[in-house]
């Protein structure tokens, strides 16, 4: 044996500790001297890659929390659907929509009626073909 595999073993590379880790049966005071260097530089590498794991979770936790109130926020100046209501009125199919903004809730009238091009006459269909008339996601 050389001097260098009798000790001091801080200061070999970690590819020759385990080339050598093969050498030694267990029981075997160098060769349990190698494996506990081994344990010890994986232990110390484990927790550096730990810390970065956490600042990359803390990362996107900020960055989720930033683009849900951006999100939310876009969405209720465009105003957010929260639902309808239709009635019949005189052989004719009303539906209104209703869209959540900053200020409150507001009713606007529904998408895809014939009428649709005037607008006082928006939402407004005939009784026959309920289905085409729709609401959308955001009110503008």
């Amino acid at each position: 044996m050389t001097e260098r595999e009798l000790g001091n073993f801080s200061e070999w590379p970690l590819k020759e500790l385990r080339e050598k880790e093969g050498s030694f049966p267990k029981g075997h005071k160098l060769g349990d001297e190698i494996r506990a260097e081994i344990c010890r530089r994986t232990l110390v590498v484990d927790r550096r890659r730990a810390q970065w794991n956490q600042r990359y979770v803390l990362v996107s936790v900020i960055i989720a929390i930033v683009s849900a109130f951006a999100s939310i926020l876009y969405g209720l100046d465009r105003g957010i659907y929260i639902g309808s209501t239709s009635f019949v009125d005189g052989g004719l199919l009303y539906k209104k929509c209703k869209y959540l903004f900053v200020a409150g809730i507001s009713e606007l009238p529904a998408h895809g009626g014939p009428l649709e091009t005037g607008i006082a006459f928006r939402g407004v269909q005939p009784t026959k073909e309920p289905d085409n008339l729709y609401c959308r996601l955001f009110a503008e």
